[in-house]
C-alpha cells in the first residue's frame, strides 16, 4: 500500500497513539486526524478509504494508507 521509507514513521506515530490489540478506535484516530488542520469532508473521505474492512478502527496497515492520503 505504502511506500516503505514511510511506513516506519507511520508506524512510529502509530503506535504512539496506543492502539488496542492492533488497532486504533475511530475516536483516537479521529483526535490525530483532526490535529491536521484538513476539512472534515476531506478526512471523512481518507477514513472512508483507509478503513479498508469496514471495522470503524485503524490497524496499522489502514493507519499508514491514511497518513500518506492526508500527506497528499
Amino acid at each position: 500500500w505504502v511506500v516503505t521509507k514511510d511506513k516506519s514513521n507511520y508506524d512510529e506515530i502509530f503506535y504512539n497513539l496506543a492502539p488496542a490489540d492492533g488497532k486504533l478506535s475511530g475516536s483516537k484516530a479521529k483526535t490525530w486526524m483532526v490535529g491536521t488542520k484538513l476539512p472534515n469532508s476531506v478526512l471523512g473521505r481518507i477514513w472512508n478509504l483507509s478503513d479498508v474492512d469496514r471495522d470503524g478502527m485503524l490497524d496499522d496497515e489502514e493507519f499508514a494508507l491514511a497518513s500518506h492520503l492526508i500527506e497528499g
